[in-house]
């Protein structure tokens, strides 16, 4: 088939191209971004990368092409992150700074967190070719690698909760009973607090990608300086809960332990 076989009538705001092959989506946007998604992307990406590498080994040098460069700015950025957000790919969870001046930040979560995922594959692959890697011995090689994935998929079960609790919780922008964002502190912070505006209390949560319960990993929820600055902006804490794919149990020091996935099944909105 030809690439035109395999192109798609669907229109999508802001995407000039779109094409299935198999399991893989290729979508090409107004901006030059080219997007694969579905279970063989990754091969599919990297044999057209490939493709694309040894096209430019054979092309022609451009003359003068450093002058040929654009400069990203903040409005470029801007404009790629609304472009995102109509496609449902992002969305922004408030950040509430209770010590220093930074006042309220604001964090990207990916809605589909195997973007995310990619992300770390791209930096794995590109880890894999810089010399001082390739010097060292397999073990450490390997070590590396799992370090970064491990990190990847702690922040990929951070976005899944906090995007569908926000969904639940906050439909729409106005009128929202409950609010739902991080608290962040001079030294650690709370990955997600639900606050109650009707009741004036609140929920703190840590979120963890372990199938193992370590006292370590509730510390800033008991932490009294940190639950006296929270009570103080947000009312009395009603429950403090480490979200993680273990099973669900009552830990010491009033924490409880929650399974991540019944968690998500019992998202109700109250």
């Amino acid at each position: 088939k030809t690439i035109e076989d395999k192109k798609r009538d669907k229109v999508i705001p802001y995407v000039v191209f779109q094409a299935q092959d198999g399991d893989t989506v290729v979508t090409m946007y107004e901006s030059g971004k080219i997007m694969f998604q579905g279970t063989t992307a990754d091969v599919d990406s990297a044999m057209w990368l490939e493709m694309d590498g040894q096209n430019k080994q054979n092309s022609p040098e451009i003359k003068e092409k450093d002058n040929q460069t654009i400069g990203i700015t903040d409005s470029h950025v801007e404009e790629i992150k609304q472009y995102l957000k109509r496609l449902d790919l992002i969305d922004d969870l408030d950040i509430e700074t209770l010590t220093g001046s930074e006042g309220k930040l604001n964090y990207t979560i990916f809605t589909q967190p195997g973007m995310r995922f990619c992300q770390a594959q791209a930096l794995v692959y590109s880890l894999m070719k810089d010399e001082q890697i390739k010097n060292l011995q397999e073990r450490e090689i390997n070590l590396i690698t799992e370090k970064i994935i491990e990190g990847v998929l702690g922040h990929m079960l951070e976005d899944i909760v906090i995007y569908e609790t926000k969904r639940v919780l906050m439909p729409n922008r106005h009128e929202n009973k409950k609010q739902v964002f991080q608290i962040r502190f001079e030294a650690g912070e709370f990955d997600m607090v639900i606050y109650n505006n009707q009741t004036n209390t609140c929920e703190i949560y840590e979120i963890k990608h372990s199938l193992e319960a370590v006292p370590f990993q509730y510390r800033h929820l008991i932490n009294e300086d940190k639950i006296e600055l929270t009570e103080k902006r947000f009312g009395k804490i009603t429950k403090k809960c480490v979200l993680y794919r273990g099973e669900t149990m009552q830990s010491e020091n009033d924490v409880m332990y929650k399974n991540v996935e019944e968690y998500l099944n019992e998202l109700v909105v109250n």
